[in-house]
């Protein structure tokens, strides 16, 4: 068989140069924080881990080097993956048991300390299974991106929420991912606690410490709510009863208001544990250490609020230039209100003030002389 060799962090990797096995070059990122947010979280080796659909076997191989776990389950039902897998095994000299079936069968047969789902698109048919195997950390991934952030109606069949195609789509969309994955635990009487989860490009990954107990599901229940959104003129806010005292109508403007989730609208990471990774990253020699560190530290400086905006939109309903986004953020801040960047995107802030204030120092114009 011919082969093309890879390194990635501290392993070397062989994919068949068919092309039949599924390695994404540009899913380093991911694997390189996965790495530094559990090194972070100072895990004992003992602990159980499986990549429940490992491909070329790449994640799993990174954890048991990387990590330092040593009870790694590799799991793909693909002959072709399976073989490969066992081939990178050999090549790293990883002690790993390898498994060839369907990912819902390994997880039920078993339970696991920590779970890792890098599917194809979407993990909704596979949380349930995960979420009855779990018992200390989930991680998952999701590229249908569509469907969670409203661009088609996918969100219904695959996550039982209404997604909301708006400036600030990729929050809701891991939002609504976040709390599907809560509503699954729930099911087998478990909680979660984010402990970093973030959107980048086409997919969205999260990091979930996992609270066992009936107890826990209650502090889950009261952070799951919606998102309230007027199109007219960009008003928004999260509610948690959407039938009860939720308006039907734009407290700014009269315009009929649109709803997206139901979603999980408590806070997404740990400070604690997003600067520990940082730390991490940067003794790490890892080629993109630079753009993950940069991804975290703009995560961990995000305020807790579910949504945010959109510099560029605001300035546009409103018919003004501009300006650089961290005039804006120490405008407000100066006003004596919280504000933040996101790591959505470099042109999206959080703020408590007001919709109508933040017009209101947008339309007078921010001057360099603002700038921090």
């Amino acid at each position: 068989m011919s082969w093309n060799v890879f390194s990635e962090g501290r392993i070397q990797l062989k994919i068949p140069a068919d092309g039949k096995v599924f390695y994404n070059p540009e899913m380093e990122v991911t694997r390189d924080i996965d790495v530094a947010t559990l090194n972070a979280l100072g895990l004992r080796d003992e602990l159980s881990y499986i990549d429940a659909l490992a491909a070329s076997g790449v994640r799993g191989l990174r954890v048991a080097r990387e990590v330092g776990l040593r009870d790694i389950t590799l799991n793909d039902r693909s002959k072709k993956a399976f073989g490969c897998i066992l081939e990178n095994k050999r090549l790293n000299r990883v002690d790993a048991e390898v498994l060839n079936e369907d990912c819902r069968v390994s997880l039920l047969k078993r339970r696991y300390d920590i779970v890792d789902l890098d599917p194809f698109g979407s993990p909704s048919w596979i949380l349930d299974a995960a979420s009855f195997s779990v018992r200390r950390f989930l991680l998952v991934t999701a590229t249908d991106t569509a469907p969670l952030c409203g661009s088609h109606r996918g969100g219904i069949q695959k996550y039982d929420a209404v997604g909301l195609n708006t400036e600030y789509h990729r929050e809701v969309g891991l939002r609504i991912l976040l709390g599907r994955v809560a509503r699954d635990l729930m099911r087998h009487e478990k909680g979660l606690h984010p402990i970093l989860c973030y959107a980048k490009r086409h997919f969205i990954r999260l990091i979930i410490e996992i609270e066992p107990g009936a107890r826990k599901t209650d502090h889950v229940i009261a952070k799951m709510g919606y998102i309230i959104h007027c199109s007219g003129c960009g008003f928004r806010e999260a509610v948690q009863d959407l039938l009860g005292a939720a308006p039907r109508r734009c407290l700014r403007c009269g315009g009929r208001l649109k709803f997206t989730g139901p979603m999980y609208l408590g806070r997404i990471f740990s400070e604690d544990i997003a600067a520990k990774a940082i730390h991490y990253l940067e003794a790490s020699g890892f080629r993109r250490r630079s753009e993950e560190m940069k991804l975290l530290e703009r995560l961990s400086g995000e305020m807790d609020l579910p949504f945010f905006y959109d510099h560029h939109v605001l300035c546009k309903r409103l018919g003004v230039t501009p300006s650089k986004i961290g005039y804006l953020i120490k405008e407000l801040r100066d006003l004596g209100f919280e504000a933040t960047g996101v790591h959505f995107s470099g042109t999206g802030f959080k703020s408590d003030a007001p919709l109508d204030l933040i017009e209101e120092v947008l339309k007078k114009g921010l001057r360099p002389s603002h700038q921090s």
